[in-house]
């Protein structure tokens, strides 16, 4: 409410008018008027002022973050997305301070990363040369106003950032993923020489030394088609970052 009642302010509404929109009280609109969003991020990580729709998820996030530390807030937004149905609508920046509370009181820090790695700008590949492919799921509303968790794929042409995007309500597997190249190499009318992957179990079933063991029907689709594929090391996003 507190980012709602900015945008409305900036649009030019009065109290009253934010009042009706927001339903808050005129003293509640006046107070996060004159709260800035460093003194707002302060005031919100004190448990007494976290909104009480997050309260009943307090027990699930404090045993993720047990178990797995090292997630981010966004990461432990989308845990909660894909077990709780029901879960309300709030901010994200909200869910983070809702975590970083949760972390706080139960002292749950985030481990420091480990073996830091230096990054520059690779050259851009030549046009026609790469494609990277990732899967995302995503949830959207149903015409009934219902939640419903959509799945997709998507394929990027590295240089011109051209995009293929297949969706589906089911997960995707080897054969579906599959028959999405056929349909994104027709969108795009040609074939890039190389394509990006991550060590995904839809494509292949095991890494061992660098020796990849592709799924049955995942190998012969690359054996009859003119493109090389290369997977990424494990937890690397870097080396797909296009995408």
């Amino acid at each position: 409410m507190w980012y709602k009642v900015q945008e409305l302010t900036e649009r030019g509404l009065n109290k009253s008018q934010i009042r009706i929109a927001t339903g808050l009280d005129r003293a509640t609109i006046r107070k996060y008027q004159q709260m800035e969003e460093s003194d707002f991020h302060d005031w919100i990580k004190l448990k007494r002022n976290l909104p009480k729709k997050l309260f009943s998820y307090r027990k699930y996030v404090k045993d993720l973050l047990g178990t797995t530390p090292y997630l981010s807030a966004a990461q432990v937004e989308d845990r909660l997305k894909e077990h709780y149905d029901d879960l309300p609508d709030i901010h994200s920046k909200t869910v983070y301070n809702f975590v970083q509370s949760v972390r706080e009181e139960y002292d749950i820090p985030k481990p420091p990363k480990n073996d830091p790695r230096s990054f520059e700008k690779l050259p851009e590949p030549p046009f026609g040369q790469e494609a990277q492919v990732d899967f995302g799921e995503t949830w959207l509303l149903t015409k009934e106003g219902k939640r419903k968790k959509i799945y997709f794929i998507t394929i990027s042409l590295s240089r011109s950032r051209y995009k293929f995007v297949n969706l589906t309500d089911t997960p995707f597997t080897t054969q579906t993923a599959v028959a999405a190249h056929h349909m994104a190499f027709d969108h795009f009318e040609g074939i890039p020489r190389k394509v990006i992957y991550d060590q995904d179990s839809v494509f292949m079933h095991n890494e061992n030394l660098g020796d990849y063991l592709l799924t049955k029907e995942f190998a012969a689709f690359c054996q009859g088609q003119d493109f090389k594929a290369v997977f990424c090391r494990k937890a690397d996003p870097q080396s797909k970052g296009k995408i």
